[in-house]
């Protein structure tokens, strides 16, 4: 279930192995916690999943693999910071040395394309189907969906943990620790706002600025040069403050304007678009917890790692992965973790 990044590899990695499936995606398009924003003339945006380092090495594998390349993130040199609202922004040099940022050349969703390509019609991908509720009858699995019910042998989960446990009915039900984990188990990305501003000319290179901010105060807490990698389009992405989930679009865009105005000048107040993904709001992605919850907060636990329902029911994702929980490198060493342990069951 799911045709996000884990989803479309576990898939690919099956075919590979000379197995079939089937995906079932709620949404209507595939990509998951990856969103690229496109729109003709303008830079595209990275609405969700963007960024990965030198030590996301399966990612890097499977990006080799399918053919898709990769750049770094221009961070700059010089940065604005903003330690709080009583002392003005800061332009500090960063130290030299740093880890390498990088992120797909022709954006994120050309790692979901290219997967996409390469499952052929053996594995179809339905959207638009909603798993409501999965039955064990101690033989074969049955799904009921919004588009009917489906038979299968072996069913993936690659849902957030505490979206699968809030939104699918189980039976016969999990066992109590898997839910007592699952509801406290941190959905990635779940809080995060992300925004964006396309423009015409990178005005604050004129200035000599990198685009890049930091700042305790907000709304715009982290700010990147999002241009294309050939640098024929332009813009800025960054986070917002998650507390601007409460206020409607058009006040987080003045809000963010401003703010950048106050670093680059009236240009900033001129942008060609502005693009937002507040994430709490995409059912498919958040579920609300009933209690606090910290970043990562049982990521690759111990019991997303065994299979239930007597084998038949697993489950991957980035926060199931043990390894770069949270990241897409952990939805793809997830994918090839129960993979591999699935198709040595069946052997």
């Amino acid at each position: 279930m799911g045709a996000g990044l884990a989803g479309l590899t576990i898939a690919y990695l099956l075919q590979k192995s000379g197995f079939s499936s089937t995906i079932l995606e709620a949404r209507n398009r595939t990509g998951g916690r990856i969103h690229t924003q496109r729109k003709s003339g303008e830079a595209s945006v990275e609405l969700g999943a963007t960024w990965f380092g030198h030590q996301h090495e399966e990612l890097i594998k499977l990006m080799h693999e399918l053919g898709v390349d990769y750049a770094e993130q221009y961070i700059g040199e010089q940065v604005f910071y903003e330690m709080n609202s009583m002392s003005p922004p800061q332009l500090l040099t960063l130290p030299s040395g740093s880890d390498e940022t990088f992120r797909l050349r022709n954006g994120t969703d050309s790692l979901i394309n290219a997967l996409s390509d390469r499952i052929d019609e053996s594995s179809p991908v339905k959207t638009g189907t909603i798993v409501k509720e999965i039955f064990d009858s101690s033989s074969r699995i049955t799904l009921f969906t919004s588009i009917g019910q489906i038979e299968a042998d072996i069913v993936i989960s690659t849902l957030p943990p505490k979206l699968f446990l809030d939104t699918i009915s189980v039976k016969p039900a999990l066992p109590e620790y898997f839910r007592q984990i699952a509801s406290s188990t941190q959905t990635w990305m779940a809080d995060s706002i992300k925004v964006g501003f396309t423009y015409s000319e990178p005005f604050w290179r004129g200035k000599g600025y990198s685009g890049t901010i930091m700042s305790n105060v907000g709304p715009i807490i982290e700010m990147y040069d999002h241009s294309a990698v050939n640098d024929d389009f332009y813009a800025l992405k960054g986070f917002m403050a998650g507390s601007y989930y409460s206020v409607s679009a058009d006040q987080r865009r003045e809000a963010a304007m401003q703010q950048l105005r106050s670093f680059f000048g009236d240009a900033a107040t001129r942008p060609l678009s502005y693009v937002e993904k507040v994430w709490r709001d995409e059912p498919f992605t958040f579920s609300r917890y009933n209690e606090n919850v910290i970043p990562h907060q049982n990521n690759g636990h111990g019991v997303y790692q065994k299979p239930y329902l007597d084998g038949r029911l697993w489950f991957a994702g980035a926060e199931t992965s043990a390894i770069s929980p949270g990241y897409m490198d952990g939805a793809v060493n997830s994918a090839k973790q129960v993979v591999k342990k699935i198709v040595a069951q069946i052997q």
